[in-house]
């Protein structure tokens, strides 16, 4: 209730849920409670909060959701990327996320549309649009833009690797040989590039690497 009293407690709203609160995010008309277990969403009812829980497993840490008012993101405590637009939207991730600690923290880039997950260890960025999903430093905490000018927080100085970039798993639905005739690549870079071929005869074996 949102009347202003003597208690002191004009827009309280209990949750469903026990454990901490770790971040309360606007989403259009609402907002959005992301805690220790669970995630909520907290729609305007007259004077009062509506409460729908859309998600009971918490997020992996304090600082592991990020985004704007049309769309946030979240990582759980399994390790899994999601998007929260009109509804709860599962992206996957996990066999690379899970591996992260709990001072993960999730940066947006309104104006690459990226999205940086680092905890000091480990750093990917997420492309939303694109889809896409690679590795990038590991220390970058926060992203923002004021009066024209790109600022981007960080614990050290930001190092890009050299880029790599893997397909998944090429067999076109069929089990029988295929031969590789050439690889195309579309790029503005000077230095060189480098392409191998990962491969195997038996699905069981391990994948070799051509030169």
């Amino acid at each position: 209730d949102f009347t202003i009293g003597r208690a002191n407690v004009a827009g309280e709203r209990p949750l469903d849920w026990s454990g901490y609160v770790y971040c309360i995010k606007k989403l259009g008309n609402k907002v959005i409670v992301y805690g220790e277990n669970g995630v909520s969403l907290l729609p305007p009812v007259g004077v009062n909060f509506g409460l729908e829980t859309i998600y009971r497993i918490g997020l992996k840490g304090k600082n592991a959701v990020a985004g704007n008012e049309m769309k946030h993101f979240f990582v759980d405590n399994k390790g899994n990327l999601f998007k929260v637009t009109t509804g709860l939207e599962e992206i996957g991730y996990s066999e690379f996320l899970s591996a992260m600690n709990e001072s993960i923290v999730l940066s947006y880039d309104e104006e690459r549309g990226l999205l940086y997950l680092c905890d000091g260890v480990l750093g990917f960025v997420y492309n939303d649009e694109a889809n896409s999903f690679g590795k990038c430093s590991p220390n970058i905490t926060g992203i923002g833009y004021k009066s024209g000018i790109e600022y981007v927080a960080a614990s050290s100085a930001i190092v890009t690797d050299a880029f790599e970039i893997c397909t998944d798993t090429l067999d076109f639905g069929v089990r029988s040989g295929k031969t590789v005739f050439n690889v195309e690549l579309g790029t503005d870079l000077t230095v060189g590039l480098y392409v191998a071929v990962y491969w195997r005869r038996d699905k069981a074996s391990a994948f070799q690497s051509t030169p």
